[in-house]
């Protein structure tokens, strides 16, 4: 687990295309440029996976399906990945909202995409969620 935390994509502007890096396969060269050029972004795996055993990046879009009332009504709720600085942690926060997941929902999500590849997901955001 730790080595996947050690993993990141970069998101290339210009390409409009995904990367994906480990920190063991970057040199000093790389490094030293992905953080110096603003054409790339650089996420950061956290370490977990979703509920088909694919691994979680930061940006990362991430659907969680449930039940709720009777009779049962099944509903869907969309969250992006973020990093959050005050917590020390990666949440998933509900799209289009300041409200957050808990962090142990991430084992029972989809990944459904992520921001970058699939920007029409944030539009679409609040459409299934009740």
């Amino acid at each position: 687990m730790i080595t996947e935390r050690l993993q990141f994509r970069i998101w290339l502007k210009d390409k409009k295309r995904m990367s994906y890096k480990s920190i063991y396969n970057i040199s000093n060269t790389e490094a030293i440029k992905f953080c110096s050029d603003s054409d790339y972004i650089i996420m950061q795996c956290t370490g977990l996976r979703d509920k088909n055993g694919n691994l979680i990046y930061e940006g990362d879009i991430v659907s969680e399906k449930f039940a709720h009332g009777y009779p049962i009504e099944y509903y869907e709720k969309y969250y992006e990945v973020i990093w959050l600085e005050r917590y020390v942690k990666f949440l998933p926060r509900v799209l289009n909202r300041d409200d957050f997941g808990d962090p142990l929902f991430f084992a029972q999500c989809d990944i459904i995409g992520n921001i970058y590849e699939n920007p029409e997901l944030l539009k679409g955001a609040m459409t299934n969620e009740r």
